[in-house]
């Protein structure tokens, strides 16, 4: 089995404060083979601070763990999506457009925390590449919540490679 972390916050975001020293030590010791990092795009985050980031996520990065560096994006609808392994810093725009950009620059686009849009199915949702069944923070960590597969099921309609992601938003030490 392979064990890894999605939906990874650092002290590369402004509301994060592990660092990718501390995270990978960590990971290690829980045999995490691979970690996602979503970094917030929105809020402090520019090419400098990008690259900086993946330089970072490259040299914590072993045979044993992978740290791949994303970007937590808001779309000017109001909904977060995760690119996870983009290879450059963009400002997102539409829905549509920032998936298409995610994909553009190498990544793969889920729909972040579906609990903060009430679950309902909205047909520009389609492009996504996964929706984020669970999420620690917002449903904790017992189980998905039904109506966040179920948004799945209904997106998977449209569009039969979208997949599910589960992931523990991590942003402080202690989460």
């Amino acid at each position: 089995m392979i064990l890894g972390l999605s939906h990874v916050h650092t002290d590369f975001s402004h509301d994060g404060d592990i660092g990718l020293q501390q995270l990978s030590e960590i990971a290690i010791r829980y045999g995490v083979s691979f970690v996602l990092l979503s970094e917030h795009a929105d809020q402090g985050m520019n090419n400098e601070i990008f690259t900086k980031l993946t330089e970072a996520s490259n040299y914590w990065s072993s045979d044993n763990l992978k740290i791949i560096p994303g970007l937590e994006f808001v779309t000017d609808e109001g909904f977060h999506i995760l690119g996870f392994g983009v290879n450059r810093f963009f400002v997102a725009s539409d829905f549509k457009s920032t998936v298409d950009t995610i994909r553009l620059y190498g990544g793969f686009s889920v729909l972040a925390h579906p609990v903060q849009y009430a679950f309902e199915h909205n047909p520009v949702l389609d492009c996504v590449d996964a929706v984020e069944v669970q999420n620690s923070l917002y449903d904790g960590v017992i189980a998905p919540r039904w109506k966040a597969y179920k948004l799945y099921n209904s997106i998977k309609k449209n569009n039969r490679s979208c997949s599910i992601v589960a992931g523990p938003d991590l942003h402080k030490k202690q989460d």
